[in-house]
């Protein structure tokens, strides 16, 4: 059905791949200089990236079952 309704009223244009950005994502340790060591790397080998995640490790806070919190606000 999706397809007979874009047929008739047209297909949403795709971005071009160059807006959609890099993510760069690892599951690991990090210290702000390995972070900055990796950014440098990037950027000797001119290779794009948007953004550097050293992943979500930080939600394991208090290593219970159910201790993970992802999206914690405290003013």
């Amino acid at each position: 059905m999706t397809n007979a309704l874009s047929t008739v009223t047209g297909f949403a244009p795709l971005p071009p791949l160059h807006t959609l950005g890099f993510h760069y994502s690892k599951y690991d340790e990090a210290s702000a200089e390995i972070i900055m060591e990796r950014n440098r790397n990037f950027t000797d080998y001119q290779f794009p990236v948007d953004v550097l995640v050293m992943d979500i490790q930080w939600a394991d806070q208090f290593s219970e079952e159910a201790g993970y919190e992802y999206f914690k606000f405290n003013p």
